[in-house]
């Protein structure tokens, strides 16, 4: 009887531990996730007051209001199906025009000019507004869609050509006046805080450049020409990263809270075959409530950061995007696909500035080409300097063909070369 006595008393207290550890442990794990809770919402009040949106419907607010009568984007995005793939491709060679005007080439571009007025009139009209403001469903984080900006650049070529038949026809102020309207497109992306509307604005200039050099290069006795080169030039906006970062921590909070059902993995048109296998166990291996807190420190760390010179940000930067992937790790798929469309661990941010001073470097390397009747077989470069390692770009011209080259850049993202005319 003793004995059933003591075992019995040692289960009671085995039991009454038990029980205290796992009250005990609840109680802490409740308080953690109070405290959790409480430095995520001072984390995001002090986001907001930086100026860094954190969802979609503080995000959307930061973009301009924009009246029906001022709004390029409503014409903009009438240009769907006015202009294919395939047209666009023929488009892009109209420097056959431009080095071979035969009545062939001439006729074939005015058919083609001809048979798509409509998306040339939207155009047009779209450059003479203020203002663009798209409608998108910002709520729908990275699964946004944004079909306007391969529309509008796929019609931006088809301006060119119009430029191109001008030229030919001898109008160098019609010429002039379609590429004037590719700098008007651009600005119009620009007013979209995202870094996919700033490249394709950016994408949208150079073309407008490039073609712009080439008809001073082939019309160098007209100068007006060499005049619109340098005025484009010298108006090219550098990139504005804070701009072009403006949506991301919203649209990364937006899109983890979709993708934390699988309804949500649907509305982002993934199938059961697309989502980690590790999605399931995630949440029970990694606190995300913790894995958020974290992210928007980093967030902050990195909006911060931008505002940097170039040799401190890339670290800065780095860390915050290791902060990033680390904390990813508790939404397996979603970070598999930041990985592939939106990680920054290879540097791109501080590339996308040397990306752009190298090409801008370029431009007024052929400012100073094509400025003169007779193209010059060498010009002054010590002050054009190469943003990877500061040696002076290379410019050569062998009767045919101006070549620039810009040395040091590592990455392999960016061309090192340009030729006008192209090779």
């Amino acid at each position: 009887m003793q004995a059933k006595h003591v075992i019995r008393r040692w289960w009671f207290w085995a039991l009454s531990i038990v029980v205290l550890t796992a009250c005990l442990t609840l109680a802490v794990s409740i308080h953690t996730a109070r405290a959790d809770e409480a430095e995520l919402k001072v984390q995001l009040s002090l986001a907001r007051a930086e100026g860094i949106p954190t969802n979609a419907a503080e995000f959307e607010a930061m973009i301009p209001q924009a009246a029906s009568a001022e709004n390029a984007a409503l014409l903009y995005e009438r240009l769907h199906g006015k202009v294919s793939w395939k047209e666009t491709v023929q488009i892009a060679a109209d420097n056959d025009l431009l080095f071979s005007t035969t009545p062939k080439n001439i006729a074939a571009a005015e058919a083609l000019l001809g048979s798509r007025r409509e998306a040339l009139a939207l155009v047009d009209q779209a450059v003479r507004l203020p203002k663009c403001r798209f409608d998108r469903d910002w709520s729908q984080g990275y699964a946004v869609r944004l079909p306007e900006y391969s529309e509008m650049k796929k019609a931006a070529t088809l301006v060119l050509l119009r430029g191109s038949v001008a030229a030919v026809h001898g109008d160098p102020n019609g010429a002039i006046r379609n590429c004037q309207e590719l700098f008007a497109v651009a600005n119009h992306l620009r007013q979209e805080p995202m870094l996919i509307a700033h490249l394709a604005a950016d994408s949208i200039d150079g073309m407008a450049v490039r073609h712009l050099a080439i008809l001073a290069f082939l019309n160098r006795h007209e100068a007006p020409y060499a005049a619109a080169l340098k005025r484009a030039v010298e108006g090219l906006p550098v990139p504005n990263l804070e701009q072009e970062h403006l949506a991301d921590l919203s649209s990364m909070l937006t899109t983890l809270q979709i993708c934390s059902t699988p309804e949500g993995f649907a509305k982002f048109g993934l199938q059961k075959g697309d989502v980690s296998a590790m999605e399931p166990i995630a949440p029970f291996i990694h606190n995300r409530r913790r894995a958020t807190l974290r992210i928007v420190r980093a967030e902050r760390a990195y909006w911060r950061a931008l505002r940097l010179p170039d040799a401190e940000r890339k670290w800065e930067l780095a860390k915050c995007t290791d902060d990033i992937n680390q904390a990813l790790i508790a939404w397996p798929t979603c970070a598999s696909y930041h990985n592939m469309f939106a990680n920054d661990s290879n540097g791109g941010v501080t590339n996308r500035l040397r990306h752009w001073e190298a090409q801008h470097q370029e431009s007024i390397a052929l400012v100073r080409a094509l400025s003169t009747d007779e193209i010059p077989r060498s010009i002054q470069t010590q002050d054009l300097k190469s943003p990877y390692d500061g040696k002076p770009l290379s410019y050569s011209f062998d009767g045919k063909q101006i070549v620039i080259k810009v040395s040091g850049y590592g990455d392999g993202t960016y061309k090192s070369r340009l030729t006008i005319p192209p090779s």
